[in-house]
């Protein structure tokens, strides 16, 4: 009987115990959450606390939010350098972001140049540029003038350097402005790349 009792009191005082542990002792959650998180950068860290993304401002002060994990067979000394280093574009597989007045979206190889492009351009124009290892070879949107104006309205998909372009062009006669078709490809070989 002597058991039962210690046996029934010490569940009794471990209740109470839990019971006041459990009043006194709460975590300290804020009674509202927060309106906003401020900051001026945001980096997101691997297994060994090194950057592989990061959202705030490059080396151009252009706002994005960028990955960068092709690091992962860097040499260990160049790894030591790999949180500025996605600040660089060079440096970046993706990133999403504003520079000055436009949008972008650009992926990049593991050789750090660009492959797609996606753009809006200073007057609002969007535009797509893929590219190979040496230079852009499609590109799709407005082809601009010589001195590109807000008034360029001609629309192509061109591909290399003048090699090969179709689209649609404006012309004006009498007064009225048309819309009509071009195509146009060069025929003269250009050494590759």
């Amino acid at each position: 009987m002597k058991n039962l009792y210690i046996i029934v009191m010490a569940l009794v005082a471990g209740f109470i115990g839990g019971v006041l542990s459990a009043w006194f002792i709460r975590p300290q959650v804020p009674a509202t959450p927060l309106s906003a998180v401020r900051a001026h950068e945001f980096d997101l860290v691997d297994e060994e606390g090194h950057a592989v993304s990061f959202w705030g401002f490059n080396t151009y002060n252009r706002a994005e939010l960028v990955f960068g994990s092709h690091w992962s067979d860097a040499p260990e000394k160049s790894r030591a350098h790999l949180d500025a280093a996605l600040r660089q574009d060079e440096n970046q597989m993706l990133a999403i972001g504003a520079g000055g007045d436009f949008p972008f979206l650009d992926f990049r190889a593991a050789d750090g140049k660009p492959r797609i492009s996606l753009f809006v351009e200073q007057w609002g124009k969007p535009a797509l540029m893929m590219s190979d290892e040496t230079a852009a070879r499609v590109v799709l949107g407005i082809k601009h003038t010589d001195t590109h104006a807000r008034t360029d309205n001609n629309w192509a998909l061109e591909f290399g350097h003048d090699s090969a372009s179709i689209g649609m062009g404006t012309v004006v006669e009498n007064g009225q402005q048309y819309v009509q078709g071009e195509f146009s490809v060069n025929r003269n070989k250009e050494k590759y790349p």
